[in-house]
């Protein structure tokens, strides 16, 4: 009935998982004594938010723009070797 090295182990750090549980269950906060944080935003024009807001979306859309070009350049040029190697193979 020899249970080997690995039941042992594994019985062994089942306990060490129980003692850290009982050990660390005072260390948590509840929710009524986490701190809210605060923040201290300065005012902002309407006009100004919407200005960043324009800025914003204007360089996703740059983005956006580049990361197409990019992967149809690829898709090109990927075609093109496609048509060089089918261009050798065939005569």
């Amino acid at each position: 009935m020899g249970g080997g090295g690995s039941v042992s182990a594994m019985i062994a750090s089942l306990r060490l998982n129980n003692r850290r549980g009982k050990r660390t269950q005072f260390d948590k906060k509840l929710g009524f004594d986490i701190e809210k944080t605060e923040y201290d935003f300065p005012e902002v024009s309407k006009e100004k938010r919407e200005e960043v807001v324009k800025t914003v979306l204007k360089k996703r859309r740059l983005s956006e723009f580049l990361y197409q070009g990019v992967f149809i350049l690829f898709i090109g040029f990927l075609l093109l070797f496609l048509v060089q190697v089918i261009i050798v193979l065939i005569p």
